[in-house]
């Protein structure tokens, strides 16, 4: 699907929910005055939505909740090539963008809107995060939606000090005491086909492209469980995700065990389970920071 494809069929399903009645008139008239909010808002990372759009989102019957999240990202798809033609995103970064809003299209097609569809809490967070890279807050890179603007946390570091200092000390000296902003990296649960050993690398070169495009960013860093150390011992398929960028600089910052580490290193993954629930495997998130100098210096800078 090209571009020209995808405004068509964007266009085809707003015609056919139009014409469906599966949004109430009310809400269709307000739609357009809900995409501008959207797209003009100065909101951070991608969860928030301006005030006008959470309105618009819950003003009706809890039962047509999937009619108006979809009926506002098709309106996003139908305009967002317009918005990277504009933008300072080079060409070589639209594919991404054109293959999201594919796949945002093809799963209102298979999962249609009416007054009878509920909207399954599961799909609220990769939602807002499709929503946020429909709206160019946030980048599409193969592997993880990245956003910009995020930063260290003062208090992790002090926390880290208590816990292990040397460790932390190294991670404050490596990082230059630089503690924002960075480019963030995301996974995102409508992208995990991108997620690979090859997808991963795919996505340090973009991550450098944008580097080179926003040139105040510090770099990239990402909070997550699978960032530990001690899960190569669990599930060695996916000791890369640390690995790799510590051969190449990046830095690492520890947490203590939790809970929600836990249920996350859980999911989707029998033997992770298992070992946690024997006490083999206590799961941590753990922060990797990857300075911008040394990414760039890497083989995916040097190639993007």
């Amino acid at each position: 699907m090209d571009w020209t494809a995808l405004a068509e069929a964007a266009a085809a399903h707003r015609e056919a929910v139009t014409m469906s009645g599966a949004i109430e008139p009310a809400a269709l008239q307000g739609l357009s005055a809900v995409v501008d909010a959207v797209l003009s808002a100065d909101v951070p990372g991608y969860r928030a939505l301006p005030t006008a759009a959470q309105t618009w989102l819950e003003e009706g019957p809890s039962a047509w909740a999937r009619t108006r999240r979809w009926a506002l990202s098709g309106a996003l798809i139908a305009g967002l090539h317009e918005r990277l033609r504009v933008s300072n995103f080079p060409p070589s970064l639209w594919d991404e963008w054109l293959a999201l809003a594919r796949r945002a299209l093809e799963r209102m097609q298979r999962h249609p809107a009416g007054p009878d569809q509920a909207w399954p809490s599961e799909w609220e967070d990769p939602w807002r995060k499709d929503l946020a890279a429909l709206c160019l807050r946030a980048v599409p890179c193969v592997s993880h939606l990245v956003v910009p603007g995020a930063g260290v946390p003062r208090s992790w570091l002090l926390r880290g000090v208590v816990r292990q200092p040397l460790l932390t000390w190294r991670f404050w000296g490596g990082i230059q005491g630089r503690l924002a902003p960075y480019l963030e990296n995301h996974v995102h649960l409508w992208m995990l086909g991108g997620f690979s050993p090859e997808g991963r690398e795919a996505c340090f070169r973009r991550v450098a492209q944008l580097l080179r495009l926003w040139p105040q960013a510090r770099g990239l860093m990402g909070t997550s469980w699978y960032y530990d150390q001690a899960l190569a011992a669990v599930s060695p398929k996916l000791a890369y995700l640390r690995q790799v960028p510590q051969a190449h600089g990046a830095l690492f910052l520890e947490h203590p065990p939790s809970a929600q580490a836990a249920h996350d290193a859980a999911q989707r993954a029998p033997a992770r389970r298992a070992a946690i629930e024997r006490g083999a495997y206590r799961p941590r998130a753990v922060t990797m920071v990857w300075p911008r100098e040394r990414l760039l210096a890497s083989p995916w800078g040097a190639a993007a």
